[in-house]
């Protein structure tokens, strides 16, 4: 019995076994929404033996979507060179400089 979807049978080449856990539509319960929440493995759903729906967990969506609104915001990308860029030259905040900067930051708004 193949591990990854309950069937009899080699149901899938040894690769895609080890890649992802794969199960056919009609073995789909709801006890697999909270598996993918927990382990944040993607589910690979096969109908009639091909990959048909992939479930993820909500987090895991929503990091999808935020990295793919970071690649396409012009801003965010050049604050992201200009952090690369500052690494390269050695441009950094020391720890000790950051808490001092958040200690003058604290006393001037009163907190």
């Amino acid at each position: 019995m193949c591990r990854a979807c309950h069937v009899s049978g080699d149901c899938h080449p040894p690769a895609e076994r080890v890649a992802h856990p794969t199960f056919p539509s009609a073995a789909v319960r709801n006890d697999f929404a909270d598996e993918v929440d927990q382990t944040r493995e993607r589910v690979y759903v096969t109908r009639n033996g091909r990959d048909f729906v992939v479930l993820l967990s909500k987090a895991d969506l929503d990091s999808l979507e935020a990295t793919l609104e970071l690649l396409t915001d012009q801003a965010a990308q050049q604050r992201l060179a200009d952090a690369e860029r500052a690494l390269v030259t050695g441009d950094l905040t020391s720890a000790a400089e950051m808490a001092s900067l958040m200690e003058e930051r604290r006393r001037a708004s009163g907190v």
